[in-house]
């Protein structure tokens, strides 16, 4: 049987149950739950089965699947779907609020809200209650307002969880350690398997330097959030460090059950015979003995025609027609098939199409001559890249004792030249030249310097990220400062203050140069600079 990652089965799960499969659904969240029993995601896809079946155990499971995470909107949304098949259409509205307050960007939510509250009679219109606004201040990276909403929520009254992890996680998010760190073992007192107070207990347990407490906290959170959903939902995307810590360890994976066809009338077809039945099917002894004695002849007559058939082969001539099927061809074919004369040495298929297309290919001077002049004489392509590669000399300096005596040009035309020159006498001699070296272009040469002179600049990351920043690719520079940043040592050092100054001027890119400053500055213990940079960096995000 073979088993899939567990995301791809929740994947099929929902699709089944969307599509009002419930079967085939059924089936993948029973191997699902199999895999993953504690799973938030495990309960929320029983309960919307089970919501089909019977309201009361679907609340039950629902329930389950809010106490892991209070923050849940489709948890909150099915458990007022339950309440309101069961008749409690009030209690189902306070909840149906509740999942809107979660996620007020979910459209769906508000939409149904107003219209049950239309069908009982109540018009009206729907605006953001306190708690709404909390979440969507969470959702800008506002932390400072939204915990002062959450806040002043529950010291008002009323027990709500929800609340009190969006408050938690705001405060840590904040900046406020100790204090979400007291929140978060306060809720997990009462909640142990709350996995917004988890992660920030883990958090928390890591930056005090207890690994056993961390371990113990991600291996629950590991558990009850094997897909990472809620660490993707609760830890900003700029966070990368603590998301990729948090990461579950091993994926988990389910056996597709579900593919394997039930057992019924069809399991008769893979019954095995008995014995009786095996000896009933059994033919008679004489029957047998003369069935065997007819294949045993069977086969000796055929080997011995097969060996009779072999040796007259071997004897008989082989006949006309078989050699006329590999006739040779003959000179005036071969002469056909030759290729014309200008498809010869130094012309290429690039070629033929450059001419078809109307474009002359480059003309190739001297070769025909250079083969007939005696073995002592200068080849004719050594002037032009004499003169490609010193630019200026006459004719008469271009001779080898010129060039000779004027040591210093030749140094100042470099090795390139030299080794086009080089390569330019060695194709003449050659005898079959694919592709003969003429002249090297000075465009060529000028590009060749300029690659040289880039290369000689950027010896360093600080050197890429000031070229970066000079070609107007500032966030592909942030990026680039990021990585170095993460990986440390003296190249992170060295851009700091680059980075400092990008910040500073504001801008694209500002605030995730600040990001990085303040990571660089916590992992060297300056926690205040390191705060300083966090905010300025929430500050650009909410501008």
């Amino acid at each position: 049987m073979s088993a899939i990652p567990l995301a791809e089965a929740v994947e099929k799960a929902r699709r089944a149950i969307d599509e009002a499969r419930w079967s085939e659904a059924k089936a993948i969240v029973e191997a699902v739950r199999s895999a993953a029993p504690e799973a938030a995601t495990t309960q929320l896809l029983w309960g919307r089965i089970l919501l089909e079946e019977d309201a009361e155990a679907a609340e039950r499971v629902l329930l389950r699947a809010i106490e892991i995470d209070p923050e849940d909107a489709e948890a909150w949304a099915l458990l007022a779907e339950a309440r309101r098949r069961r008749g409690e259409r009030e209690t189902a509205r306070t909840l149906l609020q509740v999942a809107w307050e979660c996620a007020p960007w979910q459209r769906e939510y508000a939409e149904r809200l107003a219209a049950w509250y239309r069908e009982d009679g109540q018009d009206g219109q729907l605006w953001l209650s306190r708690a709404a606004l909390a979440a969507l201040y969470v959702s800008q990276g506002w932390w400072t307002r939204a915990g002062e909403e959450c806040r002043t929520l529950l010291e008002e009254g009323g027990e709500r969880w929800d609340l009190r992890q969006r408050l938690c996680l705001a405060l840590w998010w904040l900046g406020a350690r100790d204090e979400a760190a007291a929140q978060a073992e306060g809720m997990l007192a009462e909640r142990p398997e709350a996995v917004g107070a988890l992660i920030v207990a883990a958090l928390a347990a890591r930056e005090r330097g207890d690994e056993a407490t961390a371990r113990q906290h991600c291996e629950l959170l590991w558990a009850l959030d094997p897909l990472g959903e809620a660490v993707t939902r609760y830890v900003p995307e700029e966070r990368w460090e603590e998301r990729a810590w948090l990461g579950v360890a091993e994926p988990v994976l389910v056996e597709e059950r579900w593919t394997v066809p039930s057992v019924g009338e069809t399991a008769l077809l893979w019954e095995l015979p008995t014995d009786e039945e095996l000896a009933a099917a059994r033919p008679p002894d004489a029957e047998l003995e003369e069935a065997l004695a007819f294949e045993i002849g069977l086969a000796a007559e055929e080997a011995a025609t097969g060996a009779v058939g072999a040796a007259e082969a071997e004897s008989e001539p082989v006949e006309a027609g078989v050699l006329e099927q590999w006739e040779l061809p003959s000179e005036e074919e071969i002469e056909a098939a030759r290729p014309p004369a200008e498809v010869e040495r130094g012309w290429t298929s690039m070629l033929e199409e450059l001419v078809s297309s109307g474009i002359e290919p480059l003309a190739i001077e001297g070769l025909e001559s250079a083969e007939e002049a005696p073995a002592g004489a200068a080849p004719p392509g050594a002037e032009v890249v004499a003169e490609t590669v010193l630019p200026g000399m006459t004719a008469e300096a271009a001779t080898p004792e010129a060039v000779a005596g004027n040591e210093e040009a030749v140094a100042e035309a470099g090795e390139m030249a030299t080794e086009a020159a080089e390569a330019a006498a060695t194709s003449v001699e050659r005898t079959a030249v694919e592709e003969p070296v003429v002249s090297v272009s000075a465009a060529a040469a000028e590009e060749s310097q300029t690659r040289d002179r880039g290369e000689e600049l950027i010896t360093s990351a600080e050197g890429e990220f000031e070229r970066l920043l000079a070609t107007g690719a500032v966030e592909e520079a942030v990026r680039l400062a990021q990585r170095v940043v993460h990986r440390g040592g003296e190249e992170a050092e060295a851009l700091i203050p680059h980075l400092e100054r990008l910040v500073a001027e504001g801008g694209r890119g500002a605030r995730q140069a600040a990001m990085a400053v303040g990571a660089f500055y916590r992992r060297r213990g300056e926690t205040g600079r390191a705060s300083r940079y966090y905010e300025l960096a929430l500050r650009l995000r909410s501008e």
